[in-house]
């Protein structure tokens, strides 16, 4: 938080808290925090449509957190925005069967004549809507379980914990993230692991941050399925391939170079119109989406409390939101410090800001958006806390946390690299680690 002294509010008189010059808020009362904050969310397009996309997630969070107060959604329902979007896929499906059947009729009419063109347009357009199935990730990027065998023994306790299949794979990955992601027609899943994350983890919150992914296998997250990707994705591909990122200043732009003519002008005006609108469709239904995903995440946090411990669960939400902190701090710290001492150093800082903790969480609803792929942290921290706190149903010993270190100490060499950058580890540095 800012060191700045922002005054007092004006309706509790308590003490207001802001971010480098952004708009204060009361952290007592929440004054003034449902208030859209280009310092904490920065537009990423339009200024206005980020604005109200800020004030319609708010009142959406607002609802999301009564819906799951005391108690979480146990399941996922056929909401309106979950049947528009299957209805939408349904149709491009169809719409891109119907393609390349025209068109390979076509193609075969009075071979060859000049109906060979319009029937091999419609079946590039059949191409281009085909869904997408994703792709897995290279064998040589995942983790075998004979290389981990007490890894995939936890692996194995939490997916059993949870009621869920075991991934179909594991990625340990160089990101500070965690994610499952789905691939292939048979819907195979694989779980990325991001090291870094991984590192600035106590032990039960390791276990609930596995507990979370497997818990997207039974939350029922529509925004994964086949059923709605062909909506969620075909109309950014249409936006991109008509050239929406160019903006109109480009299109105007007279230095350019070239000779271009008043044709060539309107002809990149309409396309710069088809984008924008192709754009604003999939923003409408990727806003769709999102909302039902952010349900979903909530039921995986659900998940997440009842196999390694709501005490768990709330601390891991907790130093996510510290996660810019903390990464700061692992940066300086990387030349002195090795990796398997970075959860120290993270328990430090997290027990340094615990008084400050109302404020973190309080800042990442601020930074709410109607295009979030997840819930507030603070948000979803305070529903763990109105749930009924759970003990962990899965807990390993000290001696088996020592040999999954073991099993994943050359990935955390490479974690400690990549850090590093091009300065040099020096663990007998009297260097200060601020």
């Amino acid at each position: 938080m800012s060191n700045q002294n922002p005054g007092r509010c004006p309706d509790c008189e308590g003490e207001l808290s802001v971010v480098d010059g952004g708009q204060p808020w009361c952290t007592a009362c929440e004054w003034n925090l449902t208030v859209y904050d280009p310092q904490v969310l920065p537009p990423r397009g339009w200024l206005w449509l980020e604005r109200w996309g800020h004030g319609v997630a708010t009142r959406l969070d607002n609802r999301l957190f009564t819906e799951n107060h005391r108690s979480p959604a146990e399941r996922s329902h056929w909401t309106a925005a979950r049947v528009l979007l299957v209805a939408i896929s349904t149709v491009l499906v169809l719409t891109a069967l119907g393609c390349l059947i025209v068109g390979g009729m076509l193609m075969l009419r009075d071979f060859p004549s000049i109906w060979v063109v319009p029937g091999l347009g419609l079946i590039l357009l059949g191409i281009v809507l085909r869904p997408r199935f994703g792709r897995g990730p290279r064998k040589r990027h995942r983790l075998r379980r004979e290389q981990a065998p007490v890894f995939f023994a936890l692996l194995d306790e939490v997916a059993s914990a949870a009621g869920a299949p075991v991934p179909d794979s594991v990625v340990l990955a160089s990101e500070f993230n965690a994610s499952m992601a789905r691939y292939g027609l048979r819907g195979h899943h694989s779980l990325s692991i991001g090291i870094p994350l991984w590192l600035v983890l106590t032990p039960q919150m390791r276990v609930a941050l596995v507990a979370h992914e497997v818990g997207h296998l039974v939350n029922g997250d529509p925004s994964r399925g086949l059923l709605v990707e062909p909506a969620l994705s075909t109309f950014r591909r249409f936006a991109e391939a008509t050239g929406a990122e160019r903006t109109l200043g480009y299109v105007f732009d007279a230095d350019r170079g070239g000779n271009r003519g008043i044709g060539q002008l309107l002809f990149e005006l309409v396309l710069w119109v088809i984008s924008r609108v192709f754009l604003l469709i999939h923003i409408g239904l990727s806003a769709l989406g999102l909302r039902e995903h952010q349900r979903a995440e909530i039921r995986a946090d659900a998940v997440a409390a009842h196999v390694a411990g709501s005490e768990a669960l709330t601390a891991l939400l907790d130093r996510s939101a510290l996660s810019d902190v903390i990464t700061t701090a692992i940066g300086h710290a990387a030349e002195t410090k090795p990796p398997l001492r970075w959860s120290e150093l993270a328990d430090r800082l997290h027990q340094g800001r615990t008084a400050e903790m109302t404020q973190y969480r309080q800042l990442t609803q601020r930074g709410t958006s109607l295009w979030s792929s997840h819930p507030p942290l603070g948000l979803r921290s305070s529903l763990v806390e109105s749930w009924p706190q759970e003990e962990p149903t899965v807990a390993l010993t000290a001696s088996q946390w020592t040999q999954i270190d073991e099993e994943l100490r050359p990935w955390y060499t490479a974690a400690h690299r990549a850090v590093l950058g091009a300065r040099d580890y020096r663990p007998d540095s009297e260097a200060t680690i601020r």
